[in-house]
Formats: C-alpha cells, sequence, structure tokens
C-alpha cells in the first residue's frame, strides 16, 4: 500500500506542478499530504511490528495473491513519464484527452 500511496503522491505533485487552477492545486495538494500522512502511519505500523519497510517476496504475495511485475493499478514509468509531459488545454490539464490504456491483469473497481 505504501507504494500506491507514494504514487498518489508523485502524481498529485505532477498535477500541481502544471495546473494553473487554484481549486485543483488546492485539491491536489490536499492529496499529497494526505496521502504522505498515511504513508508516515503505515510505515510507523510497520515499525511498531518489527517489520520491514520493504521486502523481497513478490509484490502482493501477503496477500495470498503474489504477481510478477508491478501491482494491479500501478503506473509503469512510461505512464507517469506521458503525465509528467500531458500539455496544458487552455490553461489547464486536458486528462480526458490524454486517456491512458489499461493494461492487462488491471480492471476497474
Amino acid at each position: 500500500m505504501i507504494v500506491y500511496h507514494g504514487q498518489a503522491v508523485q502524481m498529485a505533485e505532477i498535477i500541481r506542478d502544471k495546473t494553473k487552477s487554484d481549486s485543483m492545486r488546492l485539491l491536489v495538494s490536499d492529496i499529497s499530504l494526505t496521502q504522505q500522512a498515511q504513508i508516515g502511519i503505515m510505515q510507523g505500523w510497520l515499525q511498531a511490528w518489527g517489520l520491514p519497510i520493504t521486502g523481497s517476496e513478490p509484490a502482493m504475495a501477503w496477500m495470498g495473491h503474489p504477481t510478477d511485475g508491478l501491482m494491479p493499478a500501478i503506473a509503469t514509468p512510461d505512464e507517469l513519464d506521458r503525465l509528467f509531459k500531458l500539455p496544458q488545454q487552455g490553461g489547464r490539464l486536458d486528462l480526458e484527452a490524454h486517456d491512458l490504456p489499461p493494461r492487462s491483469g488491471h480492471t476497474d473497481g
């Protein structure tokens, strides 16, 4: 989960740095700060339980569903790079016009 939250922070900061909308900047700043706080909470739990923050097992093995490669719903480095390079349309990011295609193994919901 720390990886998911870390990627949410990264994406929020990309949008924060690119948008000209004050309300969007406020929203993504809230997302970033909230996700960072949750990362800290999860790291605190692991420390309190004497567990490492990172492991050597495949992703999601702790859930009984190990996966090769990226966890479902994690963006690839290429997808994050595409998000970072999105052009602004009329002073705002047009995220819908640059929809990233789904990868195999990823589902909605």
